[in-house]
């Protein structure tokens, strides 16, 4: 039982550092991730909603940008969130 939460632990980490990495290396993505965290804990599920919606945006938009100039990066990144998927999966 304990070997499962330190799986878990440790796929919600590699998530964590997939996305410091992309917003220490794009603005809008560093951008959003900052409104996000000053906002506060008291925000409404709607505009926490709204807030994912841009997050995911703006990671959509970054990963769009950066895809065709670093295909090596992408295919790592692409590889590391399927064995994240299987980890959380088992």
């Amino acid at each position: 039982m304990r070997r499962k939460y330190v799986e878990v632990v440790m796929s919600i980490g590699s998530v964590g550092l997939i996305l410091l990495v992309l917003a220490s290396f794009n603005s809008g993505v560093r951008q959003q991730v900052s409104e996000h965290w000053s906002s506060g804990a008291v925000a409404e599920a709607t505009a926490a909603g709204r807030t994912t919606r841009q997050v995911t945006g703006a990671i959509v938009q970054a990963a769009k940008d950066q895809g065709l100039a670093n295909t090596p990066i992408v295919l790592f990144v692409l590889g590391a969130g399927v064995l994240v998927l299987f980890m959380v999966r088992t």
